[in-house]
């Protein structure tokens, strides 16, 4: 019986919402979402000042979806802003979330690499941050994987081993209580259905800033948490959102910049 492939992947390189000192919505830039059959499709934006909150050059996003000469079918999707400024404290010449995917002709379970997805010139309140990658996690699968992702051993360790990396630091701050768990991520997960994870293990500061770092997180008083390389995956899906901002008073509100999602499915 021939197999048939419905594409799926959608990007959205900035957008987000303000509650104070106003209710506005940051317009979506460079939203994308790719026709199940396939093919491609993108958009560009050019330069965005919203209210002095967040700004960029420029973004970005692409997808695409097609069937290899070996008979799989892949996708991709990368979304880019340039030039992202963020309350006047986060600031980088460029952030990319890129996704790749391979399904198998047959089974189900593709393969995937975040490969590309990066950090140019980061920068908290002017202070050079370096982002510590996790390798695993960037390129999981260098063959189709025997079970899907949620089932899938190797990939749990690796979450469990990015945990303990971050309590051998010490205790986690209060204030990232809620986006830090050192629970094992099999817990919960029939509620859930997904893992949450990061592309970053760590952040590595040259220099002081007015605040603080755990994992892949920074909060700086005053202004908020921003939230680097954030991965969901669930039975068929990866969402990878690159810089998120929870922003504190007195501009209260969430930005997210460089955000890919994808996922596909064969038919029957």
């Amino acid at each position: 019986m021939k197999r048939i492939h419905h594409y799926h992947a959608d990007g959205s390189a900035l957008g987000g919402i303000i509650k104070l000192p106003k209710s506005a919505f940051v317009p979506s830039q460079a939203e994308v979402s790719l026709a199940p059959a396939g093919g491609a499709t993108s958009d560009k934006t050019g330069p965005l000042t919203f209210d002095d909150i967040v700004s960029c050059s420029g973004t970005e996003t692409h997808a695409s979806g097609s069937e290899t000469e070996a008979g799989s079918w892949a996708t991709l999707v990368t979304s880019t802003v340039s030039h992202l400024n963020i309350r006047n404290v986060l600031t980088a010449d460029q952030v990319v979330a890129q996704i790749s995917v391979e399904h198998p002709r047959e089974g189900y379970t593709p393969k995937v690499t975040f490969v590309g997805s990066q950090f140019v010139n980061l920068r908290i309140a002017g202070v050079p941050v370096k982002v510590i990658i996790n390798d695993k996690i960037l390129s999981l699968a260098t063959e189709y994987p025997p079970v899907p992702w949620t089932r899938n051993s190797e990939f749990h360790e690796t979450i469990r081993e990015q945990r303990r990396k971050v309590a051998a630091k010490g205790a986690t701050p209060d204030w990232a209580g809620h986006l830090l768990t050192n629970d094992d991520p099999l817990d919960g997960f029939d509620e859930r259905g997904y893992f949450v994870c990061s592309l970053v293990d760590s952040i590595s500061i040259d220099g002081k800033i007015p605040g603080e770092t755990c994992g892949h997180l920074v909060k700086v008083p005053d202004v908020g948490t921003f939230i680097f390389g954030q991965l969901a995956v669930d039975h068929g899906s990866f969402r990878l959102v690159m810089v998120r901002a929870e922003l504190g008073s007195p501009v209260t509100g969430a930005i997210t910049a460089a955000a890919s999602r994808t996922n596909g499915s064969g038919m029957p």
